[in-house]
């Protein structure tokens, strides 16, 4: 098995899928590594009442079949606007990828203080596979 590397997008929204006030996007890379360690970093774009974010995120998990890698990780941000007191702000999330031949999916859950707890779905393509 080689390193794979492939690059993904996707959308967050809130449990209570306030899509008109607490959204987001998430843009990353993620790599397969010979020893089944998986690893990603992104960015995420955070939007709601209090203001607009931007947080760096990093993961690492391993993959445990040909299909599923598990994975954790957390990020730190700032805010984009400065208008509000809090302009460092925070994540963690874990979630499950899962892939086919060239392309892949990645389901999330992550709490942070701008949304609070919100789901995330992206899909990603490897282009070495």
């Amino acid at each position: 098995m080689k390193t794979i590397y492939g690059l993904y997008a996707g959308y967050i929204t809130t449990l209570d899928f306030d899509f008109a006030h607490k959204y987001g996007f998430t843009a990353g890379g993620d790599a397969t590594y010979n020893s089944g360690f998986v690893g990603s970093i992104s960015a995420d774009y955070l939007s709601s009442e209090t203001g607009s974010y931007l947080i760096a995120g990093f993961t690492a998990g391993y993959q445990f079949s040909s299909i599923f890698a598990v994975y954790a990780g957390g990020g730190l941000g700032s805010e984009f606007t400065m208008d509000s007191s809090e302009f460092i702000t925070w994540k963690v999330n874990g979630g499950l990828r899962v892939q086919g031949n060239r392309f892949f999916t990645r389901l999330d859950v992550s709490y942070n203080p701008v949304i609070g707890v919100s789901l995330g779905a992206g899909l990603g393509v490897f282009w070495n596979k």
